[in-house]
């Protein structure tokens, strides 16, 4: 399912609802929206039996932008589930910088945070594509199982790694063989799937799609409840 984002709020069209972080738009009228609780009540359905099935519903979320970097967020990002105001991170912040255990060290444990999976509606994600620093540090980012350097496709501890060093990172081949899922069920913390990629290289290919598209198109991401 394709994800549109909004510079302001809209107000569901059946219900009157305001400022709701995500909604459906419709494709040809543009200015129809639809809220999650109205879609949930056949809103959709009831929208294109009036006016034909070419009336298709776009998701619709309120754009978002990194409190570090500053960038519009277009993909999988760390939400503070204690910050009384919006406190989100990128993911290339969240493993590149210290910015999560900073965060967490200066406002204490109740400021831990959730990630948030931008598009769910496909089994299989494609990882997330990470730009790293071409530094000495970065360049010499070994697996914690068998201290090759972590390149392409990995498994990165969020909890343990706000910054590149041999602590519980893994590259594909050993998170394969169950290396990451030990640390994960040992210690409850939570990995992101990425893709690392230094200046100079090409981007890598993600995962290959495998659900039919028709199949993902009635599946809507899981993004309401952040909790």
């Amino acid at each position: 399912m394709s994800v549109a984002t909004s510079n302001k709020y809209e107000a569901c069209s059946t219900c009157k609802t305001q400022r709701s972080l995500e909604w459906y738009t419709c494709s040809i009228c543009r200015i129809w929206h639809l809220c999650f609780r109205c879609a949930n009540t056949f809103g959709r359905e009831m929208h294109m039996a009036e006016f034909g099935l070419d009336h298709r519903m776009v998701f619709t979320r309120m754009s978002r932008s990194c409190n570090i970097c500053r960038d519009n967020i277009c993909g999988d990002f760390l939400r503070c589930k204690g910050c009384p105001d919006v406190f989100d991170m990128c993911s290339k912040c969240a493993i590149t910088t210290r910015a999560l255990k900073q965060h967490t060290g200066k406002h204490g444990s109740s400021h831990n945070f959730s990630t948030v999976q931008w598009d769910t509606s496909t089994p299989l994600k494609k990882p997330v594509i990470i730009d790293a620093p071409n530094t000495d540090a970065f360049l010499n980012w070994k697996c914690d199982s068998c201290q090759s350097n972590l390149r392409g496709k990995a498994l990165v501890c969020l909890e343990c790694s706000s910054a590149p060093r041999a602590s519980h990172d893994f590259c594909y081949r050993c998170s394969d063989r169950g290396a990451a899922i030990q640390h994960a069920r040992r210690v409850y913390h939570t990995y992101m799937w990425c893709n690392l990629r230094f200046e100079g290289e090409n981007a890598p290919q993600g995962v290959t799609r495998l659900v039919p598209e028709t199949e993902a198109e009635e599946l809507p991401p899981a993004y309401a409840d952040l909790d």
